[in-house]
């Protein structure tokens, strides 16, 4: 069924569509890689031929998108070319610009650089990703460390009790 078009709305899909659409143009907006860089078509090698990648990169900013162009989430491996980027030794996290947030990846939010040599991502189905690949927050380099021992802690603890009646 088609949903006719009136004049005060398009189409439904493009309904829908519409704050994807705004946060694409903002990301835009935002990023000078996205304005200026040469966008560079499926430069990363991908584990998933249903997975079509771009990489752009102007001055220090350095960007990858992703599209899921499949049905099914994707578990994939990508390859980050680190030294095409010029990325330096050290940590770096995946800001996702249409979401505005770090992404986190089986409770990872940072990777050392030779692992985004081998980086494991999880995609929707249908998806759009645009990752700034930049160095790490002092936060998210010691969340993995701090998560570890934060559980070693808790398993320490006694066992919480019910609470017994209070007596006079």
């Amino acid at each position: 069924i088609v949903e006719p078009e009136t004049e005060d709305r398009g189409p439904r899909q493009e309904q829908d569509e519409r704050p994807f659409l705004e946060r694409l143009l903002s990301a835009r907006a935002a990023s000078p890689a996205l304005r200026y860089g040469t966008p560079r078509y499926n430069a990363l090698p991908c584990s998933s031929a249903r997975v079509f990648s771009v990489l752009h990169d102007h001055g220090s900013e350095r960007l990858v998108g992703l599209l899921n162009v499949g049905a099914h989430k994707q578990s994939l491996v990508i390859s980050v070319p680190v030294d095409q980027l010029g990325l330096a030794e050290g940590d770096y996290e995946l800001f996702e610009l249409f979401g505005r947030a770090c992404w986190v990846e089986d409770a990872r939010c940072s990777w050392s650089r030779d692992q985004l040599l081998a980086l494991r991502l999880t995609l929707e189905p249908f998806a759009a990703y645009c990752f700034a690949v930049r160095p790490a927050t002092v936060a998210a380099t010691r969340s993995g460390a701090d998560e570890t021992a934060r559980a070693a802690e808790l398993s320490a603890l006694p066992a919480i009790s019910e609470p017994t009646e209070l007596e006079e």
